[in-house]
């Protein structure tokens, strides 16, 4: 009897047993993250197409949909006409609003502003969705403002260009958190096959509405003209919107074995990812009040982080950090 206790003690609970494979798919959001963020930042130093950009990535997210339909989830949710013109203006402006930011400020920095995206829902879920607004969460929004502040700071020469930069990326994150709240005021929390189809087909149709705009830059000489784009250039892009596209699957995989908010931790090891990456590479390194901003970006995720889940809401634990990768209940749908 003791030998057969003995052995059910070493058998790992089924919890146990998944902690591995959890921590594995949170490093692969943070290193999709990283990687798309990267990309799309280096093509804009020889490239001036930030809409061309944002467009192609748009098409890509096509792909989400054959993984989205190896498993079906039953779903009676539909989008109706107000979703199909809400939904993707929502995408398109977060989208490029990120892509504009990266070509402003270093990947490190538009990270940094990311992180604090979570803190914006909280306010927004409290005017739109009229959630309690705790004392933890007063917490979050605080730091988070007080981070973003200490981040977009001047500290020398270019910080005019970082300061501009910051604001665009605040841009992005209204965007990406209004499309969350709207997307909690119309559905429950899909399930990750049904994020990866509707990822698909908001993309698809982002694509397909914006080809004229993007073919309009082009051809009036705002955007650099697909026909000046060098080979280096393409494959940037496509590798760019394929890593994000790799990203969203690992996002829906996280959902499915994970907490939101354990998943949310993939965006704040983004951010020291993204910093150390630029340093190697660029040496270039965070100044002094933006190593004193991140850290208030990381108390603000904390605070919502250890929020009890009678209070906490999908919508608020989710990463909004990359708005090219939308996910989770902030995540598009489809029929």
């Amino acid at each position: 009897m003791q030998d057969a206790n003995r052995a059910a003690a070493a058998v790992p609970s089924p919890r146990d047993a998944a902690l591995p494979l959890r921590l594995a798919v949170v490093l692969l959001i943070a290193c999709t993250q990283v990687g798309a963020t990267q990309l799309t930042s280096r093509v804009q130093r020889g490239l001036t197409a930030p809409f061309a950009i944002t467009w192609a990535h748009a098409c890509l997210q096509v792909l989400c949909y054959p993984a989205g339909s190896i498993r079906r989830t039953a779903t009676t949710d539909a989008l109706n006409r107000s979703d199909l013109a809400i939904f993707p203006l929502l995408f398109l402006g977060a989208n490029y609003a990120y892509v504009r930011a990266l070509a402003l400020a270093s990947p490190a920095i538009v990270q940094c502003v990311f992180g604090a995206a979570p803190a914006v829902v909280c306010v927004l879920s409290r005017l739109w969705l009229r959630e309690p607004f705790t004392r933890r969460r007063g917490l979050a929004v605080g730091a988070a403002l007080c981070g973003v502040a200490l981040v977009a700071a001047p500290s020398g020469s270019g910080s005019h260009h970082l300061t501009i930069g910051v604001v665009v990326a605040l841009c992005a994150v209204l965007c990406a958190a209004t499309y969350k709240v709207r997307w909690k005021s119309r559905f429950l929390a899909p399930s990750p096959d049904f994020v990866l189809r509707a990822v698909a087909f908001v993309g698809g149709a982002v694509a397909i509405c914006s080809l004229p705009i993007a073919a309009a830059l082009a051809a009036t000489g705002a955007e650099t003209p697909p026909g000046r784009w060098t080979a280096h250039d393409l494959v940037i892009v496509l590798g760019g919107g394929i890593i994000d596209v790799l990203y969203n699957c690992s996002i829906a995989l996280g959902l499915s074995v994970a907490s939101p908010v354990f998943v949310a931790t993939g965006t704040i090891l983004a951010i020291p990812g993204n910093a150390v990456v630029d340093a190697i590479l660029d040496r270039e390194r965070l100044g002094p009040l933006q190593l004193i901003g991140a850290p208030f970006v990381v108390v603000a995720f904390a605070a919502l982080a250890s929020e009890r889940p009678a209070l906490a809401t999908p919508a608020e634990e989710t990463d909004v950090a990359n708005p090219l990768v939308d996910d989770d209940e902030g995540s598009e749908t489809v029929v």
